[in-house]
């Protein structure tokens, strides 16, 4: 999975947050920050497993299952219409 931010949004920062704008669903929504990192980095290069190996590079201590979670989120984020899988 190589997930890539959708044309469909648009972003702006708010303290270490992202603010999302999902203009087919007319939705906000507010990442955190892992999330964030994890729509930062995906631009359609990085690959899901590589996400994750720069969360644990970043964020140090993550479980070794954390490729599971960036998965879900990036799934969740697709299903949202945030990125594209």
């Amino acid at each position: 999975m190589v997930p890539r931010r959708s044309d469909w949004i648009n972003w702006g920062n708010f303290a270490s947050d992202i603010v999302v704008f999902q203009q087919m669903s007319k939705q906000y929504l507010v990442l955190n920050t892992t999330a964030r990192r994890i729509f930062e980095l995906s631009d359609g290069n990085v690959s899901a497993e590589q996400i994750a190996g720069h969360l644990r590079e970043e964020f140090g201590g993550l479980p070794d299952d954390v490729e599971a979670d960036v998965r879900q989120t990036i799934e969740g984020l697709c299903e949202l219409g945030v990125l594209e899988c």
